[in-house]
């Protein structure tokens, strides 16, 4: 006998259902420290810095550290000014460097 349609899910469309609601748990990423203490964190790129905070209740958080960027390379004018402008010249005589730094 040939199954009617009467707008109800039947028992076989019910266990389905609840099968797939049984499967749909979100998962967490957990991973494993090997012999040497390492972690694989799939979301970090290589070079990523990260702060380790060790919390009271023995959880271990991870901060990323945001890298500063890098400043500009002077040009070699800029270099000349600024060895002008500060010449590097000892700022004590030879004597007085010698008795800051000897014994009596």
């Amino acid at each position: 006998m040939a199954h009617r349609y009467t707008g109800l899910p039947s028992l076989t469309e019910n266990r389905i259902a609840g099968w797939v609601k049984m499967w749909d748990y979100p998962t967490m990423p957990t991973s494993i420290a090997d012999s040497k203490k390492r972690v694989l964190i799939t979301e970090a790129q290589p070079g990523d810095v990260f702060d380790v905070q060790r919390q009271a209740d023995g959880r271990v958080v991870l901060v990323r550290l945001v890298k500063p960027k890098p400043r500009p390379r002077m040009t070699r004018a800029q270099c000349l000014r600024a060895l002008a402008a500060k010449p590097l010249k000892p700022r004590l005589s030879w004597d007085e460097l010698r008795k800051l730094t000897r014994e009596p």
